[in-house]
């Protein structure tokens, strides 16, 4: 944005850069504000007077998703700056970041009711056996390793638009304990090990067909702990997720200590680190979400960090109005919380029929009951020494809606422990049942 004389240039790179430049002027210097698509201020001016104005900007991240409903409209988000894929720009308006598969994409690529009998090996070794229920891939299983290759490069030229392609783990835990993943996931110190190993392989080997995409995987619950050595190629995006912080503090908090010192590992080692934040409480979706005051604290903190994306986590575009029987997915919730305890109780039932292709649902045909309870202690007699203890019970049951019978059972025993000094100590078990 530059000024000469009684002449004013708004201008500005591909792909929407000249757009950008026209929204910033008038926002900055005209007062304009687009709340919502449906609610704005245009402020009426006989006329404009500007002083000396030389102004050169970029946006702070290359990838900018505010997954909300409002940045849904394609003109609200170009106004806005927003170019992720769920505001759907088309190319005649500078286009968006466009995903092939999004998240969740191990079993959209290598659907087990297609592999599994013929290829166990492909999925998650859990204790003694090979299962695709609740589990993830094989990673280090190297025939696995090359038909991903084959299904990205089939994804890719089925979607010459793609910008990134999304090699992701399913969206619940069931990590492969195979010898050959423990023993990787161990010399990393984090089951990101095999999972990133995994993924730049397959970067590896579709880069020379398809050089200007990027695999997208994730850093999510399990995973989000960075490896020791491995370090993702270029061409590899790595999407750290939040899910588990505590969203009324800022992410640099002494409560979020865990997370920002995860973030901080994988700033230093990947190229192009992309952040889910999630600024909803999916257990009280239709509550006030007490975050207002440290979104911005937030995305300077990612700035700093050099992050190159965001995405603000919050609704599903994919929601359906009037689903019913096998096609609706239903959830009911209740939760209570004061400052010593926590209880919530939840229940679901998914269709047969139920369109999962973004992959939040586990699977299509079950009922779910999931049980918490938590509490946070501050023992006085410790207190030099300790800061919290949070012991917490919870149950995942998972039954088959055809005839009742169980799928899994997950029950989680835990003790995490909080230090005055930021140390954190996890003591807990994992009965699970297949």
């Amino acid at each position: 944005m530059q000024t000469e004389g009684s002449r004013l240039l708004l201008a500005g790179g591909k792909p929407r850069g000249t757009l950008y430049a026209v929204s910033r002027f008038l926002q900055d210097h005209c007062g304009v504000r687009w709340w919502t698509p449906w609610a704005s201020r245009i402020p009426s001016r006989p006329t404009l007077q500007l002083e000396p104005l030389k102004v050169q900007a970029k946006p702070a991240f290359e990838y900018r998703e505010p997954f909300w409903f409002t940045a849904f409209d394609t003109d609200w988000a170009i106004r806005n700056c927003v170019n992720g894929q769920s505001a759907n720009i088309p190319p005649e308006k500078g286009g968006c970041i466009r995903y092939k598969g999004f998240v969740h994409t191990f079993y959209p690529l290598v659907p087990p009711e297609k592999h599994f009998a013929e290829h166990p090996e492909w999925y998650s070794l859990i204790g003694t056996q090979r299962t695709a229920k609740s589990a993830q891939l094989c990673l280090t299983n190297p025939k696995l390793r090359d038909f991903l290759v084959d299904r990205v490069k089939q994804w890719l030229r089925e979607s010459p638009e793609a910008h990134i392609v999304s090699v992701s783990q399913n969206d619940w835990h069931g990590a492969c304990q195979c010898p050959e993943c423990r023993a990787l996931d161990e010399a990393e110190g984090s089951p990101a090990g095999s999972l990133l190993a995994a993924v730049n392989y397959v970067a590896e080997k579709i880069e020379p067909e398809f050089p200007q995409v990027a695999v997208d995987t994730l850093a999510y619950q399990y995973t989000r702990k960075p490896p020791r050595t491995i370090k993702p190629r270029p061409n590899v995006i790595v999407r750290l997720c939040s899910i588990e912080c505590d969203f009324r503090e800022p992410l640099e908090a002494p409560s979020n200590a865990k997370f920002g010192d995860d973030l901080r590992g994988w700033s230093r080692i990947c190229q192009r680190l992309y952040i889910w934040d999630y600024t909803t409480d999916f257990a009280h979706y239709v509550q006030p979400h007490p975050n207002w005051f440290v979104l911005g604290p937030n995305l300077r903190f990612f700035q700093n960090l050099n992050i190159n994306g965001h995405a603000a986590k919050t609704f599903s575009p994919l929601a359906t109005v009037g689903a019913r029987g096998e096609d609706a997915a239903t959830s009911l919730g209740v939760n209570y919380r004061d400052e010593r305890w926590q209880v919530r109780a939840a229940y679901a039932t998914i269709g047969e029929r139920f369109n999962d292709e973004m992959g939040f649902v586990p699977r299509r045909g079950i009922d779910t009951t999931d049980l918490y309870a938590g509490m946070h202690l501050r023992p006085q007699a410790i207190s030099r020494w300790v800061r919290e203890l949070s012991p917490h019970y919870q149950l995942e049951h998972v039954t088959r809606r055809a005839d009742g019978g169980l799928e899994s059972r997950f029950v989680d025993y835990h003790l995490p422990i909080s230090f005055q000094d930021g140390s954190f100590v996890e003591i807990g078990a994992n009965p699970t049942t297949e």
